[in-house]
């Protein structure tokens, strides 16, 4: 697979994104591991909404599938069955 110039474009641009609030929040927190790590309260919602969603749907779809395959085996072949 070869990437072109515009999917090195959107790669540079998320990993800047990151850097950026990473930067920015560690400059923001104090000297304490939870205001690292909380950044002392003051995250905006939208920001800590997308951190919420982009996580959440990643826990629990390993194991739904671990257990219909262990139940129907390969049998359950349609996205229906293994959702």
């Amino acid at each position: 697979m070869k990437l072109l110039s515009v999917d090195w474009a959107i790669i540079l641009f998320t990993v800047l994104i990151a850097l950026y609030l990473t930067v920015f929040f560690c400059n923001r927190a104090g000297k304490r591991a939870s205001d690292f790590l909380a950044s002392s309260r003051s995250v905006t919602f939208w920001l800590d909404g997308r951190s919420i969603i982009a996580t959440t749907p990643h826990i629990d779809k390993p194991n739904r599938v671990t257990q219909r395959m262990r139940q129907h085996c390969v049998a359950a072949r349609s996205s229906q069955e293994l959702a």
